[in-house]
């Protein structure tokens, strides 16, 4: 005897499963036909078949009769137990079998079984919005369909975040939020009919990329680095820093694993020095890297808001590379922030407390004090040499007045002179 699970349908996606029973009885005159009896485990119910022979002649003894018969519906993932005797029953003699019915997790029950038809779900987390947007695809068509977000314990206990996409909207996404993304938290849709199967999803058992901060021990997670975990999560073009961390979350609590803390020299470094007339950065790095300085305003110990890009520095192997600051870098609140930018996923190192120095005047600067010195020492000398004119001048006016005076006095004594002649 041999069983396997056959569908019939009457339409696309409206088939049902039956259990098919093949078997061969040798035929002799007393061998009237067969019983096959089928009972379903999980109910204990019991369903029984025969099948009768007509013997029109004798010639048909001692021939082997093949048997098939598969009107026992069956249920999905149902385990059945399968009899098949003569009748009569000689001797109490009787074949029986275990079957197992496929389940939904079969391609062919879950793309004909409507029950099976639970729909699929794509989503994409919004991390800032704390926000998922659900698609729905592969539903059964004419049906509204359901989508939530649950708790996932010994059921998924609804958190009050549902939508309902109706059968006539050409639109199945929607979006749903939530508080803060744990381990249980999960995704169900099922088509609105009665004891539907349910699709779910529970992404956010998950693994985080961090960085591991100088001041407070709390690791800051890389944005858009949530990986979901079913045996592990893969992340490629990493840093390799010892401040890089990964983050397991559990059901219970998160756990952070720094892989490369100990090692004795870094993949890089950077470093400020002060000189006599600016700061400098130094950046070494024992592999072939890139980095990229951006100017940042700290807003709070461990984060600093990027205000520009101004300067991108390859560096090769064992080597380094020095970048001298302008004066007007500098201050408590302004900071150097230094990545590599050829992986994906890179510490941030943070110079901060740049050391300010007095502003060193520009060219520009000096030709106009030049011009304006110039400037000032010609006026004062022409104003100099314009009083000792003036000076010269009043002294020669006095000189040329006294010499006057003395003429007109030497005129009226010769005029006085000559009267007395006459």
């Amino acid at each position: 005897m041999k069983l396997s699970t056959v569908m019939k349908c009457s339409g696309k996606r409206w088939c049902s499963l039956y259990i098919n029973v093949n078997g061969t009885v040798i035929l002799n005159e007393h061998v009237r036909g067969v019983e096959i009896c089928v009972m379903t485990l999980s109910s204990s119910q019991t369903e029984c078949e025969s099948v009768r022979f007509s013997h029109k002649s004798k010639k048909l003894d001692s021939h082997k009769v093949h048997i098939q018969f598969n009107c026992f519906e069956v249920g999905i993932g149902q385990q059945v137990y399968v009899t098949m005797k003569t009748l009569p029953n000689y001797c109490y003699v009787e074949l029986e079998k275990y079957h197992n019915v496929e389940g939904c997790d079969n391609k062919d029950v879950e793309n004909n079984i409507m029950s099976c038809l639970a729909g699929k779900l794509d989503y994409l987390v919004d991390e800032e919005k704390k926000s998922i947007t659900i698609h729905v695809s592969d539903i059964i068509e004419g049906f509204d369909y359901n989508v939530r977000l649950c708790w996932k314990r010994f059921i998924c206990k609804d958190i009050g975040a549902h939508a309902l996409i109706k059968a006539d909207n050409t639109v199945r996404s929607v979006t749903l939020r939530y508080a803060e993304i744990l381990p249980c938290l999960c995704i169900e849709g099922w088509s609105a009919i009665p004891d539907s199967r349910r699709a779910r999803i529970c992404p956010f058992k998950h693994g985080n990329l961090c960085w591991m901060t100088d001041q407070n021990d709390t690791c800051v997670n890389f944005s858009n680095s949530l990986g979901t975990m079913n045996d592990k999560v893969l992340y490629t073009q990493v840093d390799y820093h010892p401040r890089l961390c990964a983050k397991l979350t559990t059901n219970m609590d998160s756990q952070v694993r720094c892989p490369f803390a100990h090692e004795h020299f870094p993949g890089w470094n950077v470093s400020i020095a002060d000189t006599d007339s600016f700061a400098e950065i130094k950046i070494t790095s024992k592999i072939n890297a890139s980095f990229i300085l951006r100017l940042c305003n700290r807003t709070k110990l461990t984060s600093c808001d990027c205000l520009n890009i101004f300067a991108s520095v390859p560096v090769v192997a064992s080597s380094y590379a020095i970048l001298n600051l302008s004066s007007d870098i500098c201050g408590s609140n302004l900071c150097i922030q230094v990545s590599r930018s050829d992986v994906n996923y890179s510490v941030p190192v943070n110079i901060c407390n740049i050391p300010c120095r007095p502003q060193e005047q520009s060219s520009d600067e000096a030709s106009s004090l030049e011009i304006f010195l110039l400037t000032s020492v010609l006026l004062i000398l022409i104003a100099i040499f314009s009083f000792v004119g003036c000076i010269l001048l009043s002294v020669n006016y006095r000189k040329k007045l006294q010499e006057k005076g003395s003429f007109k006095i030497k005129v009226k004594h010769m005029s006085s002179g000559v009267g007395k002649y006459y």
